[in-house]
């Protein structure tokens, strides 16, 4: 789940929370701008009347907001917030909340982020030290959203910031959900650290998850600690630990192979996959090869889109390894079997995986001496995926391009290969993608020197 996927989640949840409790806070708190509120002490029939009032200004605002009208709705729901944001009831205080939280919402899809992100600060600021189980876990959806969006914004620093101020207020919460959202803030800035560079930072904040989690019952910080677990692999692949990082690859293997959900045998493929390419990069081509089949032989039957692609593109790698050891027999093989397999998926990694097999496949019939063969390979390609827009598969099929067109000079057909350079540089000359540019460009080279040598009409 995605970092916007996880803010609305937790919009949504906070707004279920809404049930009648029956205490009233005595606790103070401060309104936004920093500027102190003392809340109102209220009898029991002043609460009911308050609840009746807000829920009846959230009705309406909710209207509005179901039928576009953002700025009326926003308005509704800061009038919640003028009109009881200084009582103490519980169950009217949670209203306000909710009602800033609607409001935030509307400013995130309407990209107003630097509002939405003022919003929970007020927000925070008002459930400043709230010791009821709700109030807790709203201000700490608040504090963690407002990280998220500082994140949108560009502020790593104050996104940082911001979820260590979520540990530093909730860390000793005893409130499941909130004990959930640190465990989330710990491992987000982890992932937010390894994303402005700072990976041994970033390997210590896994291993902070890690330590904090590892007896867990949570469901959430179960996952947390496997996500934590493989992602600290990962980063120990980026600093050219490579010991550390199959160990860790390792680990996730034996740990969750046998664990029940996609999510965990994702993560397991995902492992499988990453620790075969490693050996390849070591230049342990057998292993590498091994890898691929344990991973494709484990997860063949898998229907879980995510694990399929792992299968998928474990395929192709089988195929290309094959090759590079000379077994191009086998390794046409294994890419007829991408084919196979996933030439009917419409999803752009299979579509990857597939053009991926095809080309290789090429490769392969050239080395095997049947440039005919070869050449319908790559026609494939070519015909499947030639109006892709993604910038991955447009590379693929410039590539085919390219090699069709060196393997019509060798058939001493340079008309032809002169017309597909043409139509190559023609396609794609200016998409602004470094990979696709790469074959632009030796079609342009071999163009010119076609022509620089003269004799083709």
């Amino acid at each position: 789940m995605d970092r916007n996927a996880i803010k609305r989640v937790a919009w949504a949840v906070a707004l279920v929370c809404a049930v009648t409790l029956p205490a009233c806070s005595t606790m103070g708190g401060m309104a936004g701008g920093g500027k102190p509120v003392q809340l109102v002490q209220v009898s029991p029939e002043q609460a009911r009347e308050q609840v009746r009032g807000a829920q009846g200004l959230m009705s309406q605002a909710a209207g509005h907001a179901e039928r576009g009208r953002a700025a009326e709705a926003m308005a509704l729901y800061d009038q919640v917030a003028g009109l009881y944001g200084t009582s103490a009831a519980v169950e009217v205080r949670l209203l306000v909340a909710q009602s800033l939280f609607s409001k935030a919402l509307i400013l995130d899809q309407t990209e107003d982020h630097a509002q939405e992100i003022r919003v929970y600060n007020d927000m925070v600021t008002r459930l400043s030290g709230v010791t009821e189980p709700q109030l807790q876990t709203i201000a700490a959806r608040a504090r963690f959203n407002q990280a998220i969006t500082l994140g949108q914004v560009g502020k790593p620093k104050d996104e940082l910031r911001a979820y260590d101020q979520l540990v530093h207020d909730h860390g000793s919460s005893t409130v499941q959900d909130v004990q959930d959202l640190v465990a989330q803030a710990r491992f987000n800035k982890a992932i937010t650290l390894g994303q402005l560079g700072r990976h041994a930072e970033e390997i210590k904040g896994y291993n902070e998850v890690m330590g904090a989690y590892q007896n867990a019952t949570s469901n959430s910080q179960k996952w947390l600690y496997a996500q934590s677990l493989f992602n600290r692999a990962v980063t120990y692949g980026q600093v050219n630990d490579v010991n550390s990082e199959m160990a860790g690859y390792e680990d996730v293997i034996k740990r969750y192979t046998s664990t029940k959900g996609d999510d965990y045998q994702t993560l397991v493929a995902k492992a499988m996959f990453n620790r075969a390419v490693t050996w390849g990069q070591l230049e342990r081509p057998q292993q590498e090869l091994e890898g691929y089949e344990e991973l494709v032989s484990h997860f063949r039957a898998a229907k879980h889109e995510e694990i399929r692609y792992q299968v998928a593109r474990s395929l192709v790698n089988e195929a290309i390894t094959l090759g590079q050891m000379e077994r191009w027999k086998r390794s046409i093989e294994i890419s007829d079997e991408v084919v196979r397999g996933y030439g009917t998926d419409e999803g752009v990694p299979f579509m990857q995986a597939v053009a991926n097999a095809l080309v290789n496949k090429g490769v392969a019939l050239a080395r095997l001496e049947k440039p005919e063969e070869e050449m319908r390979t790559y026609d494939l390609v070519i015909k499947r995926y030639r109006d892709s827009t993604d910038t991955t598969v447009q590379a693929t099929v410039a590539k085919a391009m390219l090699y069709k067109a060196y393997t019509l000079g060798e058939q001493n057909r340079p008309q032809e290969e002169l017309a597909l350079y043409n139509e190559l540089i023609q396609r794609y000359g200016d998409v602004n993608d470094r990979a696709v540019r790469e074959w632009v460009n030796r079609a342009i080279e071999k163009r010119s020197a076609m022509t620089a040598r003269g004799g083709v009409g």
